[in-house]
């Protein structure tokens, strides 16, 4: 009786460390990168631009931003999504250590910006209109 238990105690944290990893890799499969990361200067915050599962709730195509902090490796237990929209382009830049501008070509939909604040980072949106080309004119028949 007593091996049994020490055995099950043994292999309880394996078990949920291989849980942890099966969550962590399903996760990532379901929200793949759409471009490199891009860390802030000071390396301690990173964005990750990321594809967005097909939900009724969001555009066609989403993509979402997510700002985690440098050694916060399992993206699955606490993604800080802080963006969302239908963008035919996601840039996302720092310009100082704690101010993120994310700009999005707007391909449908409309974006959002779900936090403006993460822990100490301030976190901008600029949206640029997708705009129609217009056709040169038809010459003119004489």
């Amino acid at each position: 009786m007593k091996l049994r238990t020490l055995i099950f105690l043994g292999l309880l944290p394996l078990l949920l460390v291989l849980a942890l990893l099966v969550r962590e890799i399903a996760w990532r499969h379901g929200h793949p990168l759409a471009q490199p990361s891009a860390p802030a200067p000071d390396e301690a915050y990173v964005a990750e631009v990321r594809s967005l599962p097909e939900s009724p709730l969001l555009a066609p195509q989403s993509s979402g931003v997510f700002v985690r902090g440098r050694w916060a490796l399992l993206r699955s237990l606490q993604p800080q999504l802080v963006f969302v929209g239908s963008c035919d382009n996601v840039d996302t830049r720092w310009m100082g250590r704690r101010r993120l501008v994310i700009e999005c070509q707007l391909r449908s939909g409309e974006p959002r910006l779900l936090q403006a604040l993460v822990e100490d980072v301030v976190i901008e949106l600029v949206i640029q209109p997708h705009f129609a080309r217009a056709r040169a004119p038809a010459p003119f028949a004489t």
